[in-house]
């Protein structure tokens, strides 16, 4: 047999055991770890993420965000300065109102706070029941207990939250908390100079 035949015949046989080593030793697309190993393969992704300036989340993580920036609704009740019953055409929420906290009068198992029926009184004045107010979301409008996150406008068109923090009645979230809001720079000034006033809990309080 000519030399040139032989050694065309012997590169055929090399070529075909070289692809038989590499199809029992190298895993499929979709497999991955060591020989042996069959787990399947799963990409990370690659989309894209979303992160938020900040967290107006007075409580628990955000679960909804509504479609709309206002809704109209009727007040029902108030709880305390910072909580809010409202009624809309889509039936009966509960309102945290953003930017602000409010001394505690009714939470389980928390002595009433110092200024706090004030605050509440207060809340009750400017939010009458059967009242028409203007619910205002910014960011997630829903935490995980089911409550709106909103700010609420008066029926005289004022901004409750201003109002709590220029007459004393609420502390303002600082720059630093998770539940600071767009609005937490101006709210923070208007608690500045209840302060200097002495107005509400800033005078009564120690």
């Amino acid at each position: 047999m000519p030399r040139k035949v032989v050694l065309a015949a012997l590169a055929i046989v090399a070529v075909l055991v070289i692809g038989w080593a590499i199809n029992t030793t190298t895993p499929p697309l979709g497999i991955v770890g060591t020989l042996g190993d069959t787990r399947a393969y799963d990409p990370p992704s690659t989309g894209p993420t979303t992160t938020h300036a900040y967290d107006p989340v007075p409580a628990g993580d955000p679960t909804t965000t509504h479609a709309v920036d206002e809704l109209p609704a009727k007040v029902v009740k108030v709880t305390d300065g910072d909580t809010v019953h409202v009624r809309d055409q889509e039936g009966a929420h509960t309102v945290r109102v953003l930017g602000i906290d409010t001394p505690e009068t009714v939470k389980p198992r928390t002595p009433v706070q110092c200024y706090g029926p004030e605050a509440s009184a207060q809340t009750k004045k400017l939010l009458p029941v059967g009242a028409q107010v203007m619910l205002r979301f910014e960011g997630p409008t829903e935490d995980r207990y089911g409550r709106l996150l909103a700010f609420v406008e008066t029926p005289e068109g004022d901004d409750l939250s201003e109002q709590l923090a220029y007459g004393g009645f609420a502390r303002v979230y600082p720059m630093s908390s998770r539940y600071r809001v767009k609005e937490t720079p101006h709210l923070l000034e208007l608690q500045a100079s209840a302060k200097q006033r002495g107005a509400g809990l800033w005078g009564a309080c120690s």
